[in-house]
């Protein structure tokens, strides 16, 4: 019998009631449980891309950081050798220092404070006076860079030196207008994707410069009535109520001087690998235990899918760990542990390892001639050269600086001499265009050691195959440079 006919029409109600209770009980349980974990993965995903776009950010404000270090560091090397030379005057001093970090105008001050020399800016509103009253009463005596002045109303930022001379020190500034392209150029590194906004702010909240040419104004993204002067001056993330939709904005200090880096992308850009799945979940919620297995299959399946995406951001956080960002080649940390795994091969009876240690000859001079940001592009040039002469086998690595370590798979040395060869030729052969329209011709030396094949002490000796690369890339510099020479007879190959 069945219980509509063993029980009476009240109590079969009751039972169905029941029944169809705890159907809706077991059909939210099956939904709640791959639910969860959909929202749990979410908040992942969303950490995640979270932690890739601070990242970023704050490893574009680590290379600002380490651009104008440099800057300051090479103008005081550079007013010092300018200041040893007898006779040289302060006029003189200043116009070299301008001259070689393409400075807009500039000030020296004497041992006893005064202006000794000038050069206004562009548009002759840049009243020096000014310009060193400013730097020398900030707080920190008016060394390294400034917050933005304002001298005869134009607004310029200040790279301050002090050289020691004898009776106390000379001062020496060098000013950009802000909104300078070496301001403007670098912001964008950090970008992940288009469109963006970035900004680098000083300590009071004025924008040093901005990108791209058409970014609007901080209020019109939601900064508030005082801009970015409220913005905390540490690593961090929020989001802006913008004119046209929300962005997500993440800040950085530029360690060294007194700005902060902040860029802004459209949220939906920021967290594309996040899909907001409230609307679909609350429609398989009001479903019901009719489509109960439906829906365990399909939170199944988006659990699984993002799984898959935490692993995409995971393995692009791995990429970054052991790549160089500027150049994309390996870095010193990866290519080493790829040197040590080569040299295992060796003792158990592989085929030979061999090292090209190779350096960008007259870098400095790159530089000084064509500024940092041309350097960057000379380096990333190189790299580009360098992997489109190796073999399939062979890997490149930044080994610091200008120079790059390339650790070749199963080539003595006279082989590994021809890619070297092949290498270099790749090189010199393609100028390196910059951005104002130069060309940068460009040369490397090269020096190649190797190790036999079951080389029993080739792990424990691996700082003096380094060494014997460094000697022999030593002897093509003082060869003449722009060459090969092998560790094994320091002999150069001849230049065809």
């Amino acid at each position: 019998m069945s219980l509509e006919t063993e029980l009476p029409p009240s109590r079969r109600t009751r039972r169905r009631v029941l029944v169809d209770a705890l159907l809706v009980v077991v059909a939210l349980v099956v939904i709640a449980v791959p639910s969860r974990a959909i929202v749990q993965a979410q908040q992942h995903s969303t950490q995640a891309a979270n932690d890739v776009f601070v990242a970023s950010v704050k490893s574009d404000a680590g290379y600002l950081s380490i651009t104008y270090a440099s800057v300051l560091r090479q103008q005081e090397a550079l007013a010092a050798q300018q200041l040893t030379v007898p006779g040289t005057s302060p006029g003189s001093v200043l116009g070299a220092v301008v001259t070689a970090f393409g400075f807009d105008g500039g000030v020296v001050a004497g041992t006893d404070g005064s202006l000794a020399a000038s050069v206004a800016g562009p548009d002759g509103s840049a009243a020096p006076a000014e310009v060193l009253q400013s730097v020398s009463t900030s707080s920190d005596g008016g060394d390294g860079v400034s917050d933005v002045l304002t001298p005869g109303g134009t607004p310029v930022v200040a790279f301050t030196v002090h050289v020691p001379v004898s009776g106390g020190s000379v001062l020496v500034s060098g000013t950009f207008a802000v909104q300078s392209p070496v301001f403007t150029r670098a912001i964008a590194t950090g970008a992940t994707s288009s469109p963006y906004v970035g900004y680098l702010v000083d300590s009071k909240g004025a924008v040093v410069g901005s990108a791209p040419a058409s970014a609007p104004s901080p209020e019109h993204l939601g900064f508030g009535s005082n801009g970015l002067a409220d913005l905390d001056r540490v690593t961090g993330i929020g989001t802006l109520p913008a004119r046209d939709g929300t962005w997500t904005y993440a800040t950085s200090p530029v360690e060294g001087t007194p700005w902060l880096l902040v860029l802004a992308e459209p949220s939906t850009s920021v967290y594309s690998v996040v899909t907001d799945r409230s609307t679909h979940e609350t429609q398989l919620l009001l479903a019901g235990y009719g489509v109960l297995v439906l829906v365990a299959l399909l939170a199944v399946l988006r659990f699984v899918d993002r799984r898959d995406r935490l692993r995409i951001l995971t393995e692009r956080l791995d990429v970054m760990s052991r790549t160089d960002p500027l150049t994309g080649v390996y870095n010193r940390r990866q290519i080493d542990a790829h040197l040590r795994r080569a040299s295992g091969a060796v003792r158990s009876g592989s085929p030979p390892l061999t090292v090209l240690m190779l350096d960008i000859d007259h870098f400095k001079a790159v530089n000084d001639t064509y500024g940092h940001l041309a350097g960057d592009q000379v380096l990333c040039a190189v790299a580009a050269g360098i992997r489109s002469a190796l073999r399939s086998d062979d890997v490149v690595g930044r080994w610091g600086g200008e120079e790059f370590l390339v650790v070749l798979g199963g080539a003595g040395s006279h082989e590994a001499a021809d890619v070297a060869e092949r290498i270099r030729r790749s090189v010199a052969d393609t100028p390196c265009p910059i951005d104002d329209g130069r060309v940068v011709p460009v040369t490397v030396s090269v020096g190649v050691a190797s190790r036999p094949a079951g080389d029993r002490t080739a792990g424990d000796n691996l700082h003096e195959l380094i060494r014997d690369a460094d000697a022999a890339l030593y002897a093509a510099k003082d060869a003449g440079r722009n060459r090969v020479v092998l560790a094994a007879d320091l002999a150069p190959r001849p230049t065809p």
